[in-house]
């Protein structure tokens, strides 16, 4: 039986890989396999060896009998040494198999861990619109799943690499080597669109006499370049200045997957940017060339709103807002009129639900003396008031269908008669018509007018809720508690962080208008200048973050629990700094973000991101 080699020492250290722990396996069961089958052999031979030896002591023959015994015992012993030495070898191939094993499924559980560690991030990071804290999760994110001793995020801006993100494996660099890091080999990364991995620089040709390498003391280096659309935008730099060989092909390989999705992540988190600046441009320039100072909101939907606003307000084309109840739709048409070129003229509003059938008629075209019971003197109607202005019409749904036909040919044609007269008299009224109903729904029942919903159609403007647009509601807060000091003479400065935070995750079923009501509750049982928490209605108060709720279930659950604490605890942070930055500059914002070290735009986008106006610290 042909014996395999006792593997090295050097072999047995090294490990292997799946395969090679396969192939040993099957190697040391066939020599196993053989072992037995020579095993049997011997035992074969021993049977007829000592049937030799009885036939032999039977017959007389002891001397030649004890003589082959002797040998057989020899044979025996040589036999079982050989056999030991073979079992040690299998035995030996057997532990290194194993070890091969072992090891490989060590690395497949700290493959499994980093995979799982980059899928959350990745959800992470897809899901963040602040570019700023983009890039410190993706960084973060590296140094986690590599053991890195540092980590860079560079971007490509203007032809210019500029270092975004820097991190070491204790804390955040702050300044000298910590925060330097080698532009060439980021360079040739970027120049050559390939990813670079340097085992120990100290020993590379390429690099080892690089100023910036002996500089850093650098030995092992991996850079992966961000490419988006056959575009390089950055690259991704980790290295490790104590020891060579600390990155391997798996290390490469993971970060430029993590890089693919880093780069797009960037892209959209820039291009939210972009449409948030462009928003807020948009926002300076409406308010100043219109009259929006009552719509308060700097959310996309309210911009949306406002810009189509201002499009048609100048025009007579008949305008209709849906949108729930409290919505602010009466706010709207009054901004539509203001806007208009018959803003000195009147707007009169009339709710169409609040008043009997049998009324409405003579609200809206007046009556003659005697026209019914009651009708001591003759009146004008609000569409006669309105005359060359504005008529707002709130829910129109509820107007009955004779009505809805006489509304259709004042709007057609500007005519119509008193209740109680055959008098046909002319009107230049432009209307603006709202309702919380499914128009179109109650059109195919039939209870109301298609030609009417046509007319009144023209322009359509959709107001979102409240609970669509929640980054308002700080603002809508201040505003209101403005108005309450102006009226009531009451100073209530202020909303604590935990009463806001409650403020702002209830979903308000009567959106503004609900807001408003609670509000103006919270001032009037407030104690002191500030609102708290418990001066808000029961319902909110388990929104304020006081107390933990339901435990998580599962471990997914952990994991969005934690996230969404972390977001609290930092747009608490976010506000707080930026409070305290305008309250200690009176108000400036200019001079607060100088103080703090921010850019000008990105102080302004943290004041509307936490409902932050001038307006609170005495500047208008």
């Amino acid at each position: 039986m042909t014996r395999p080699t006792t593997p090295s020492s050097s072999s047995a250290s090294s490990g292997g890989s799946r395969e090679q722990a396969r192939e040993r396996l099957a190697a040391f069961s066939e020599f196993a396999g053989t072992g037995l089958d020579s095993v049997v052999s011997d035992l074969a031979r021993l049977e007829k060896t000592w049937n030799r030896i009885r036939s032999r002591l039977v017959a007389g023959e002891r001397d030649s009998a004890s003589a082959e015994l002797e040998s057989a015992i020899e044979r025996l012993a040589n036999r079982a040494v050989q056999m030991r030495r073979e079992f040690d070898v299998v035995s030996a191939g057997l532990s290194l198999a194993v070890d091969d094993l072992t090891d490989e499924a060590r690395q497949s559980e700290r493959m499994r861990q980093r995979l799982e560690t980059l899928h959350r991030v990745g959800k992470l990071v897809h899901s963040e619109t602040d570019l700023d804290r983009l890039i410190d999760l993706a960084i973060d994110a590296v140094l986690e799943v590599t053991g890195a001793e540092r980590g860079f995020l560079v971007l490509v801006e203007n032809d210019r690499l500029v270092t975004k993100a820097v991190r070491n494996i204790q804390t955040e660099a702050r300044g000298g080597e910590d925060t330097a890091l080698s532009q060439t080999v980021v360079q040739s990364v970027v120049d050559g669109r390939a990813p670079l991995l340097i085992r120990d620089a100290a020993e590379d040709e390429r690099f080892r006499k690089i100023g910036s390498v002996i500089d850093l003391r650098l030995r092992s280096v991996l850079c992966v370049p961000l490419l988006l659309d056959d575009e390089v935008t950055g690259a991704i730099y980790i290295d490790n200045r104590t020891a060579g060989g600390i990155f391997s092909a798996d290390d490469l390989d993971l970060m430029k997957r993590f890089a693919e999705f880093i780069a797009i992540a960037i892209r959209n988190a820039s291009m939210v940017q972009g449409l948030e600046r462009s928003q807020e441009a948009l926002l300076r320039e409406l308010r100043a060339t219109h009259r929006f100072e009552d719509v308060i909101g700097t959310s996309r939907g309210i911009i949306e709103v406002l810009d189509l606003v201002s499009k048609v307000a100048d025009s007579d084309v008949s305008i209709l807002l849906l949108g729930e109840s409290g919505t602010g739709k009466e706010l709207i048409a009054r901004a539509v009129h203001a806007n208009s070129g018959r803003s000195s003229l009147p707007f009169v509003c009339i709710n169409c639900a609040a008043i009997p059938e049998h009324l409405l008629e003579a609200e809206l075209f007046g009556h003659e003396r005697g026209a019914f019971t009651g009708a001591v003197r003759s009146r004008r109607g609000k569409f006669e008031t309105a005359d060359r202005g504005t008529i707002f019409l709130d829910e129109i749904a509820d107007m009955s269908p004779s009505l809805q036909a006489k509304l259709l040919r004042v709007l057609q044609d500007g005519r119509f008669e008193p209740l109680g007269s055959n008098e046909v008299r002319e009107v230049d009224v432009r209307v603006i018509a709202a309702t919380n109903r499914d128009l179109e729904r109650l059109v195919a029942e039939g209870t109301f007018r298609e030609d009417l919903y046509y007319r009144l159609n023209v322009v359509e403007v959709r107001l979102p809720p409240l609970r669509e647009r929640k980054e308002d509601v700080p603002l809508l807060v201040d505003h209101l508690l403005h108005q309450l000091r102006a009226k009531t003479g009451k100073s209530i400065e202020s909303v604590d962080d935990a009463a806001l935070r409650a403020l702002v995750a209830y979903d308000y079923p009567g959106n503004v208008r609900e807001l408003e009501n609670i509000v103006k509750r919270a001032a009037v049982l407030a104690k002191g200048p500030t609102i708290i928490v418990a001066d808000l209605p029961e319902k909110m108060r388990s929104s304020a973050g006081a107390g933990p709720g339901a435990p998580p279930a599962n471990r997914s659950e952990l994991r969005r629990a934690r996230e969404e604490a972390r977001k609290v605890a930092v747009a608490e942070v976010e506000r707080s700094f930026a409070m305290e930055a305008m309250r200690r500059n009176k108000g400036n914002v200019a001079r607060a973000a100088a103080a703090v070290g921010m850019d000008r735009r990105q102080f302004y986008r943290l004041l509307n991101k936490h409902g932050i106006s001038k307006s609170m610290f005495g500047e208008g």
